[in-house]
């Protein structure tokens, strides 16, 4: 009886132990996947002047176009309506949210993307993409 005791508590330990393990190895690719965020703003010179040109020379540049908006989407205050959409176009509207976003973290307001811009956007995108991992 005294071993089949001893047996159990071990099976119990082990379990246990499997447990936490588990819980460990998801907290552990949890982390890897929080480290691996790639910014998907990588265009400095992009503008809605510049827009076609680029679109021309590389077609991943609507896509790029839609991270930007989706960015902008998830920050409160710089006028970003329920009723605009996220298309990969960069119009007046576009401009407009890049001029706010810009004047609001204390950049030169341009309507450009410059590196300043780009790096402000790449550290929003980040934090952004950490809390979406977090939630889940």
């Amino acid at each position: 009886m005294e071993n089949k005791k001893i047996l159990i508590f071990v099976i119990i330990i082990l379990i246990l132990g499997g447990f936490v393990f588990t819980i460990r190895l998801i907290k552990n690719s949890k982390d890897k996947q929080i480290s691996k965020i790639e910014c998907p703003i990588k265009t400095i010179g992009l503008s809605r002047e510049t827009y076609e040109v680029f679109k021309t020379k590389d077609s991943h540049i609507v896509d790029e176009v839609r991270y930007l908006q989706l960015i902008f989407s998830r920050i409160p205050n710089i006028g970003w309506q329920a009723s605009y959409k996220i298309t990969g176009d960069f119009g007046y509207g576009t401009e407009a949210l890049l001029r706010r976003f810009q004047k609001a973290y204390g950049l030169n307001s341009t309507g450009i993307i410059d590196e300043a811009t780009r790096d402000k956007l790449c550290e929003i995108w980040e934090y952004q993409a950490r809390q979406l991992i977090k939630k889940k």
